[in-house]
């Protein structure tokens, strides 16, 4: 499953309450399917663009933008086939935005755009160590919830054995 969020997921803009309100919904909802993969075994993952150039963004949109980068539709399509192509990627959520250059050491570190070692990006991945600490959290939760179920059903055919053999006794005794 690809949810679409937006930057606006993770961030406010400015003048649209609505839209992000919505956005953060997104990630709401990515964040507890993400959760869940562990007992339903779906794939989920989520991309974030960032204003991309596409007909969507009105002339006042435009003009706030101006001399700003936009991103582009091709970016945001190789992020959402890499995420769904590669079976092995689950709980990921990539941010699209306009190409920038980084390190080749660290892809936060951006570089002048002169700089002939940098690497273009358009793709980052959002919120990566709150994830994994969630997902090492969220698999030991549901296997703990499993053996107290486990704990809860024997118990309960103890208890069930237990009034089977007695029930002739409390019959006798009336109650």
């Amino acid at each position: 499953m690809l949810l679409v969020g937006s930057i606006a997921s993770l961030g406010p803009i400015i003048g649209s309450p609505l839209y992000c309100v919505s956005k953060h919904g997104v990630l709401g909802l990515f964040r507890t399917l993400r959760a869940s993969t562990v007992v339903t075994g779906v794939r989920v993952n989520m991309i974030c663009p960032y204003f991309i150039d596409t007909p969507l963004i009105p002339v006042f949109g435009r003009a706030i933008l101006a001399g700003g980068a936009t991103g582009k539709p091709e970016d945001v399509v190789d992020a959402a086939t890499r995420l769904m192509a590669d079976t092995r990627i689950a709980g990921r959520a990539l941010c699209v935005g306009p190409k920038v250059k980084t390190s080749v050491n660290n892809e936060f570190q951006l570089v002048p755009q002169t700089d002939k070692s940098g690497k273009e990006v358009a793709i980052w991945e959002a919120y990566a160590d709150d994830f994994e600490l969630n997902e090492v959290f969220n698999r030991r939760m549901v296997g703990l919830l499993n053996q107290v179920e486990a704990a809860r059903g024997w118990i309960g055919w103890a208890g069930d054995m237990i009034g089977a053999f007695t029930y002739p006794l409390r019959i006798w005794m009336g109650r």
